[in-house]
């Protein structure tokens, strides 16, 4: 017959080190959960920087080969606020009207 004060004894710290490796496995987890996170907001950063970057080169090209016309239909809608005048210090000229191409910046 076992000894009542040593599976009392087994019970209470059975118990003790069961509830100190469930809190050890939970603290793990939720650090690996918040690393992981912090992992995927950087990479989220780091393509959207990119992508912007990409943006930038694509419109600076663009800009520098005359901008990129493309034909007016109700993809690409002809922009109303375009300025009818456009102004370099001194003088004033009329920007070039193509009915049925639109300048994309």
């Amino acid at each position: 017959m076992p000894d009542k004060g040593l599976d009392k004894l087994l019970k209470r710290y059975g118990i003790v080190t069961i509830s100190c490796w469930t809190v050890i496995i939970c603290l793990l987890a939720t650090l690996a959960i918040h690393y992981q996170h912090e992992n995927t907001l950087k990479g989220a950063e780091n393509e959207a920087r990119d992508y912007f970057i990409l943006n930038l080169f694509y419109r600076a090209w663009g800009a520098k080969m005359g901008g990129v016309y493309v034909p007016v239909d109700k993809v690409t809608p002809n922009c109303l606020h375009v300025c009818l005048f456009q102004k370099d210090g001194y003088h004033q000229q009329a920007v070039l009207h193509i009915p049925h191409f639109y300048l994309l910046s």
